[in-house]
């Protein structure tokens, strides 16, 4: 459909293929519309219905296939041939797409997608001639974390969604513009809603810009909306009426108590890392208005550092910083687990030539040439202090490093952060405008959630000098050793007192052996879609989810919960009662003291601010030096915190989606330990 003619051609030609230096000669002109253009157009256009079956009507694609509109603009009613049309054999090639490949028309877009960007040798054309078919050739699954792409790359109806086939038309749908709930990049999707419910989740092509999704973005929507609830809309209405009025009962009491000093076992308040930040701000004001409620987040962080620029992604993801950047060092990361938009662009980067990549993490495959070193911690230390042929490459021009964020969640996690400091100050890993150090997050608003404040993560002690527990967008399989303190505690094992122990989610297995404790309660809140809220992303960008769903009546979101609390906690009459909020956390102290540091260094640079003086470059080097004593360093060997894509990541949504779990099931069986051994 691309066909041109030359004024000095005999024959038209594919202009994506003309060369305007070698071709074109000069003074040549070129028609695009002439009739034997219109012509060749006609005849491509019938040579590829020549086989294609005449089922618009039944097909998924019809009212988005580019077959039905380059029939409209160059077809003709007129049929010329009458044989009986070619058939094919359907392939399996995954639990998510479904073929019907009567309809290709081999325009081979799902291989160059699989050989070109998904880096998985699977696809390919097989025969000659009138034998020619699209396939894996041997009985295997097109495995990628990204294959639900060819979906939308295919033209026609080849390519479909396997579980919603012959559902709806394009034109019975609404597209709404979102972002993604699952990564913590929060790139663009697109929603299609019928009904008030969601059929479909696709990629946002722009002309500057394809953002590629992962299936998990594409197809995990279903765990979204559990679909069998065990009570009513007013019993839940009952339940949740009775909960504030025994949580704002706690709450004066237990305010009461305090006051006169007597030590009273806190509530926690654990919230996730998909929380947004509206709501996390309402959990920070009432952990400052009561002193017996406790802020933690389900996971453990072990690192202090509060500077922003080194808690998310800084200057690797534009194309510009790519092509500047020949080296890249990831450390304890699976960038095509972890961050698959990340591993996408490290691939397009290392087909451009001139572009090495190092791991220090267990042997995986990143589709990808990667030279893996070591998985002891201590191999950093050697590459810091400038024993290592590598810490060549950080004195190159624009070295990058990707550093995984669950590494704070080791005990030596400082040693990690402080070895970077050390690497940071003798390379030229953060010069001028360039920032190499880059920590991945595969959650959508970690980023957000440091921003605000060093939240400590929810631990065994806690849980044992708890009152009670509610969770916010977190699970309890999220929570290391929690379901181990849970069976003790119901073997008798531990002898712990939990009055209230409240589970808050969007969607929950409510079957659970809690019988010890006293009070156990499931309440289904809305979920991402169903609510709106601010994010951060791993890059630093402020990404804005809108409410885009109808609200259940026995459902109700974050925000609105904790403005109930708010609004009936005013209310009591509390002694000593006042409307302000006092914030005397450190961190703020030391935000506004260096704050008034570069106030006053940037008037006059002297002697005392080091810092700023070359001269007493080497005072700052030998400080760095002897901190990195201090630090222990464990022997504990780095792994991999994602061994499954579909079930183990911090959206817990995943989880409870049936295409997700059957998806793993093809996963696990494929990926055996076998796979890992390698001769050479």
């Amino acid at each position: 459909m691309c066909l041109i003619e030359l004024k000095q051609s005999n024959k038209p030609m594919i202009s994506c293929s003309v060369n305007a230096k070698t071709t074109l000669l000069p003074n040549t002109e070129i028609y695009t519309n002439s009739p034997l253009v219109k012509k060749a157009r006609e005849n491509v256009l019938e040579f590829l219905l020549l086989n294609h079956p005449l089922d618009c009507p039944i097909c998924d694609q019809a009212g988005e296939c580019d077959l039905q509109d380059q029939s409209l603009f160059f077809g003709f009613t007129r049929k010329r041939f009458y044989n009986y049309k070619k058939i094919v054999i359907d392939k399996n090639i995954g639990p998510i797409i479904k073929t019907v490949m009567t309809r290709c028309i081999h325009c081979t877009r799902c291989i160059r997608f699989a050989t070109e960007i998904a880096g998985v040798q699977d696809l390919g054309a097989f025969g000659r001639s009138f034998s020619t078919e699209i396939g894996t050739y041997i009985s295997k699954t097109f495995q990628s974390e990204i294959s639900g792409n060819v979906i939308d790359l295919c033209p026609v109806g080849a390519l479909t969604s396997k579980f919603y086939p012959f559902i709806n038309r394009s034109w019975e749908l609404k597209f709404i513009n979102s972002i993604d709930f699952s990564d913590g990049f929060g790139l663009g999707i697109i929603l299609q809603i019928k009904n008030k419910k969601i059929i479909k989740i696709h990629s946002n092509f722009n002309i500057n810009k394809t953002e590629w999704i992962s299936n998990k973005t594409r197809f995990s929507f279903d765990g979204l909306f559990p679909s069998d609830y065990s009570l009513n809309t007013e019993e839940l209405n009952n339940i949740w009426f009775g909960l504030f009025k025994k949580l704002i009962k706690l709450f004066y009491f237990y305010d009461h108590l305090s006051r006169h000093n007597l030590k009273l076992k806190p509530l926690f308040l654990i919230f996730g890392s998909t929380l947004n930040n509206e709501s996390i701000n309402l959990l920070f004001f009432i952990s400052k208005r009561y002193k017996f409620i406790k802020l933690r987040r389900n996971m453990l962080v072990n690192s202090s550092l509060d500077l922003e620029q080194y808690f998310k992604f800084n200057d690797l993801m534009t194309s510009v910083n790519f092509n500047k950047s020949k080296f890249c060092f990831l450390i304890g990361v699976n960038p095509r687990y972890e961050g698959f938009y990340l591993n996408v662009k490290m691939r397009q980067r290392q087909l451009k030539g001139k572009f090495e990549i190092f791991s220090m993490n267990s042997t995986i495959d990143l589709t990808y040439q990667v030279k893996t070193l070591s998985t002891n911690p201590k191999f950093l230390k050697i590459i810091s202090e400038g024993n290592h042929i590598l810490s060549q490459y950080f004195i190159t021009s624009k070295p990058s490093l990707v550093l995984n964020q669950r590494i704070s969640n080791r005990i030596d996690s400082n040693f990690f952060f402080k070895s970077m400091l050390i690497i940071e100050t003798y390379s030229k890993l953060k010069k001028n405008t360039w920032n190499g150090f880059n920590l991945l997050s595969s959650s959508l608003n970690t980023v957000g959630i440091n921003i605000l404040n060093v939240f400590s993560g929810f631990s065994n002690k806690d849980f044992l000098n708890s009152t009670g527990l509610f969770f916010f967008n977190s699970s309890l399989n999220e929570i290391s050793n929690l379901n181990k303190m849970l069976n003790l505690k119901l073997l008798n094992y531990l002898a712990i007192q939990v009055e209230y122990f409240i589970i808050k989610l969007g969607c929950c297995s409510k079957k659970l052996l809690l019988s010890k404790i006293s009070e156990y309660l499931y309440l289904p809140s809305s979920n991402f879609f169903e609510n709106s809220g601010t994010f951060i992303s791993t890059e630093g960008i402020t990404k804005i989810s809108t409410k885009i769903l109808v609200t259940n009546l026995e459902k109700k979101n974050d925000w609105e919960i904790l403005r109930i609390l708010l609004s009936n906690s005013k209310s009591l009459k509390l002694l000593h009662s006042t409307s302000k909020l006092l914030f005397l956390d450190w961190n703020l102290n030391r935000l506004r003291n260096y704050i008034i540091f570069l106030a006053y260094a940037s008037q006059g640079i002297s002697n005392l601010s080091f810092f700023f003086n070359k001269k007493c470059q080497i005072i700052k080097n030998r400080l760095f030096k002897f901190d990195i004593c201090k630090v222990n360093i464990f022997n504990t060997k780095l792994k991999r915190f994602i061994y499954d894509f579909y079930l183990a990541n911090e959206s817990y949504y995943s989880r409870f989606s049936f295409i997700m779990i059957q998806s793993s099931n093809v996963l696990r069986f494929e990926k055996i330990n076998f796979e890992s051994i390698f001769i050479g």
